[in-house]
This record gives C-alpha cells, sequence and structure tokens, in this order.
C-alpha cells in the first residue's frame, strides 16, 4: 500500500488495533459484527498528527508509531491552510479541548481528534463508521458492563513526539515512553535477559493447627452436622485428620471432596465454618494426590464452587482464588485448567475471577494480591494467545494503580513472561502504555521488572 503523501494532500491513515481480533470476536462476544478497533491519524505535511492519553496531540513520520502500515488510507482532498497556521490551531487544541487529561477511551478519543481536525483542514469529517464505533461497542450488553473499566484506558501508539518544539533539534528527542537512548540498548538487552522471574507457582498454606479448637468446638461441628449429615460431619473431620498426618497412608476419595463442595456452595452458611473449610481444601490442593480426585471427579465440584464465586463477599472471593493458586502450583492442576484436554468451563471461571478482580478499581490488597498471584501461575501454564490479551489488558490497567510489592512483582512478572512468547502482547501493552510512575516508589526488583517491559515495547 502505497503511504507517499504531498504536501498538501490529507489523508486518513486508518489502524486496527485488535489486529483482526474484532473481526473475528465481536459477533460472540458483543452480539454484532464489528470490523475492527480502529485508531486514527490525520497525515499533512508529511507529518502523521494523532491524539492520545498519554502525551496528548503528537506526531511522527507516516507510519512512525509501533502500530506500523495503516489498514487503510482514506483521501480526505486538499488544504490550502499553511503549516504555520496549522500548527498554531494544533497547539491551541492541545491547550483545551485535546489536552492529555481530556481523553476519554469512548468519548473524546483519537478519533474524534482526527475528524475535528480533518473538518479545520479540508471541510470533510471522516467516516461515520470509525467514530460511531464506540456507540456500537457501549450499546452492547457486554460493553455496558465493561465500560467503568474501559473508561480507565488510553491509547497512545509509541513513536511519535510533541509537534510544538521550539527547535529542530528539540523536535528530534525521543519519545517520552520509550527506554534509554539507543547507545543503550546493548546494556539494555543484557540486562532484559538476566531479569530473574520465578518459575515457582505461588501456593498458599494455612496453618490449621492454630485453629484446631475451633474447628473440633460445638459450634462448628454443629454447623456442619446440619448443613450435611452425619457422615459428611464425619467425612470433614477425615479430611482434618488426613491434613494433620505428615505421611497419611490412607487417601482422600470423591466422598470428601464433595462434603466439602457441599459447604462452599451453601452461601448462608456460618463465616467460621465456610472460611474453615476453604482452608482445608486450599491445603489439599497443594498435594498431588488430591489434585488428581478433582481431576478423576465427575461432580465437577471445582465448578460449582467457581459458580458461586460472583455472590460471594470479598473476605470469600480471597479465600476462593487462594483455591485457585493453589491448584495451579501442580502439574495435574494446569494440565485440568489449561492442558490439551482442560476442562474449558472451568478455564474461562478461572481467567475470569482473575481479570475481574484485576479489573475492580475497588478490590483491597486483600483481594487484589491473590488475584495478581492467581495471574502470575496462569502465566506458567501454556495458555490460549487470546486469554494471554486479556490477562495482559486487566494487567497493564491495574499497574496504573497504586500496588503493594508482593502485587507488583506478580503481575510485572507475569506480564514479562508472556511478552517473550507473545508478539501480540507487546504491541497491545506498547499502545496502552507501560508509564506506571506509581512503581517508582517500590523495590529495585519492582523497577529492575518495569524496566523491562518497557525494553520490550520500544524494540
Amino acid at each position: 500500500m502505497a503511504t507517499n503523501v504531498c504536501s498538501n494532500a490529507v489523508k486518513l491513515f486508518v489502524y486496527d488495533i485488535s489486529k483482526g481480533l474484532a473481526r473475528s470476536m465481536s459477533m460472540p462476544l458483543l452480539g454484532k459484527q464489528i470490523d475492527g478497533v480502529w485508531h486514527t491519524g490525520i497525515v499533512v505535511y508529511g507529518e502523521e498528527y494523532y491524539f492520545g492519553g498519554t502525551g496528548g496531540i503528537e506526531c511522527c513520520p507516516p507510519c512512525g508509531t509501533i502500530l506500523g502500515q495503516p489498514d487503510n488510507v482514506i483521501d480526505l482532498g486538499e488544504t490550502q491552510i499553511p503549516k504555520d497556521m496549522f500548527l498554531d490551531y494544533l497547539n491551541e487544541l492541545s491547550n483545551s479541548a485535546f489536552s492529555a487529561n481530556k481523553y476519554n477511551l469512548f468519548e473524546h478519543n483519537c478519533n474524534n481528534f482526527s475528524d475535528e481536525v480533518a473538518e479545520f483542514l479540508t471541510g470533510k469529517k471522516i467516516p461515520s463508521y470509525i467514530t460511531s464505533l464506540p456507540a456500537e461497542v457501549l450499546n452492547s450488553p457486554l460493553g455496558a458492563m465493561m465500560k467503568p473499566m474501559l473508561d480507565t484506558m488510553n491509547v497512545q501508539p509509541t513513536g511519535g513526539h510533541t509537534p510544538f518544539s521550539s527547535t529542530q533539534a528539540s523536535y528530534q528527542q525521543p519519545p517520552s515512553n520509550t527506554v534509554p537512548p539507543k547507545t543503550n540498548t546493548t546494556q539494555s538487552s543484557s540486562s532484559n535477559k538476566q531479569v530473574d522471574i520465578s518459575q515457582i507457582p505461588v501456593s498458599f498454606h494455612v496453618n490449621l493447627e492454630e485453629h484446631i479448637n475451633t474447628l473440633k468446638g460445638e459450634e462448628v461441628q454443629g454447623t456442619i452436622k446440619s448443613a450435611t449429615s452425619d457422615v459428611g460431619l464425619n467425612l470433614w473431620n477425615e479430611i482434618l485428620e488426613y491434613l494433620k498426618i505428615k505421611n497419611p497412608t490412607w487417601s482422600l476419595s470423591k466422598d470428601h471432596l464433595h462434603v466439602l463442595g457441599q459447604i462452599l456452595c451453601d452461601q448462608s452458611i456460618k463465616t467460621i465454618v465456610w472460611q474453615s473449610t476453604c482452608y482445608m481444601l486450599q491445603n489439599l490442593l497443594l498435594l498431588e494426590d488430591f489434585i488428581q480426585v478433582v481431576v478423576n471427579s465427575s461432580e465437577n465440584t471445582l465448578g460449582q464452587i467457581l459458580g458461586t464465586y460472583t455472590k460471594l463477599t470479598p473476605e470469600r472471593k480471597s479465600c476462593i482464588t487462594k483455591v485457585l493458586c493453589n491448584v495451579l502450583t501442580s502439574r495435574g492442576g494446569r494440565n485440568m485448567l489449561f492442558g490439551p484436554s482442560k476442562d474449558v468451563i472451568l478455564s474461562k471461571h478461572c481467567v475470569s475471577i482473575c481479570c475481574d478482580i484485576l479489573l475492580d478499581a475497588s478490590a483491597g490488597v486483600d483481594l487484589l494480591q491473590p488475584s495478581a498471584a492467581l495471574a502470575f501461575n496462569i502465566s506458567l501454564a501454556e495458555i490460549d494467545g487470546e486469554v494471554e490479551i486479556e490477562m495482559c489488558s486487566a494487567i497493564t490497567t491495574t499497574l496504573q494503580q497504586n500496588v503493594d510489592e508482593n502485587t507488583a512483582v506478580y503481575l510485572l512478572s507475569c506480564l514479562l513472561r508472556i511478552m517473550r512468547r507473545n508478539n501480540e502482547v507487546i504491541s497491545l501493552v506498547a499502545l496502552l502504555g507501560c508509564q506506571w510512575p506509581n512503581l517508582n516508589n517500590l523495590s529495585e526488583k519492582v523497577k529492575s521488572l518495569h524496566s523491562s517491559v518497557e525494553f520490550f515495547c520500544a524494540g
């Protein structure tokens, strides 16, 4: 596709930032066909001008951003407006309607900028199928549900710079959202290869001995008997004894798993009983023998437990998230959720729980940290590219917030591991931006991981 532009010709460069995913996935997800997620730039006077939520109005040589070649070039005509007058106009916009802080992914984005600039230059607007796309998405049930999360996101392709520099020297400065200058590339590459990303899954173990008097007390025992039966109470106590033995000579069965599920699916049960039972399940899932009980169960008890997730309190959600983390500590658990013969429903539950928490701005550290650990453990499995994109999109949103040390390490390690094997994720993170200033207040390990992410995005 030819992209040479005459000095006074005005063209609209159109990019599908979904890289074809919108065309293939929009119908099942949104219930309507969408051919692309459009980013646009106006090409005039030998430069491409665009608007984003990080740098505001920026420019670059045509096709000079990380997006590469456009998917479509639309001829908008010619302009007689001098370049100096045009730059004055852009400068005015950058201090008013199109300053970076005015950006909104749905209501005031790059396409609204292109539309206004096109009309200023030529008297013509850009095609309505581009500017009407946000309304189409929001009119779908999924779009309406995701709007609060999407409102926090922005698109700013790397590779541009401000058009308002006073001298040619400053005009050529590298963009603020790239890694250090070219002379440091070798050092950065070496540093990137040496960044330590743990291959050990995150696990959660509870010392039940600290709670044994409560667990053996009349309140807990009576509640379990009422919620199940005499047989159920016996099974529950057998599990408790099993977990106390260092090397048990007997095994648990699907009946033991069933009684755990029976209690955990009962949302009305007393918190002390529910939480104690969840602790027991967490510890059991660290044992390969019990993982096989879960894998071979025909009742899909784990799926039933996960099916109650959205109705749980934050405290109970945290416990269930830790359960999923522990499932993924073993090869058998990873195969069950993400292997060739995976349980598709369980796999979707797992990813959905992880991403929903990451995208919940109100989630406290007690919920966010297990979710970040879950993302880390998921990345150790062989997951589909679409899952990697979904998770990394959620992670970039979370990292814009204040996060604690462990959450940052888990999320950056997950992101970096996936970027090393998926070029589409690199493009996505570069597009969404990886400037997370809140991480600067954390440890050197976090800063090193963050620098490695920036290295990939600049590559």
